[in-house]
């Protein structure tokens, strides 16, 4: 595959957002996917998907998968394979981000 072609290649990243009951992190995800913002609360039961297409950098087809992981699923032993492989994990409280690991993949960021 050439170099043009590579930047035109689907590239995949997998975000987990973690953390508390209420923190918002279904706020985030959907508003982030649909562009949407409700008010009403409504708890996440086990994990939701969301997905988001956008270029980033030189790459034309970024696909962002948001999983969504219910405040509950803390203390499960699910969590651990939430988390596996992602790229980035989200762990939120109540009133902001108090983690932020990223691990980028070597072909989305050149140094």
């Amino acid at each position: 595959m050439s170099d043009q072609e590579d930047d035109y290649a689907e590239r995949r990243l997998k975000i987990v957002l973690v953390g508390d009951s209420g923190a918002g992190k279904t706020s985030i995800a959907v508003k982030f996917c649909h562009n949407e913002f409700s008010r009403q609360y409504t708890p996440t039961a086990g994990i939701d998907f969301y997905m988001r297409n956008l270029p980033i950098g030189v790459y034309k087809n970024v696909n962002l998968y948001l999983w969504d992981v219910s405040g509950l699923s803390l203390r499960s032993s699910m969590l651990d394979k939430y988390i596996f492989d992602a790229n980035m994990n989200f762990v939120m409280s109540q009133k902001r981000v108090i983690y932020l690991r990223v691990k980028m993949k070597k072909y989305l960021f050149k140094v």
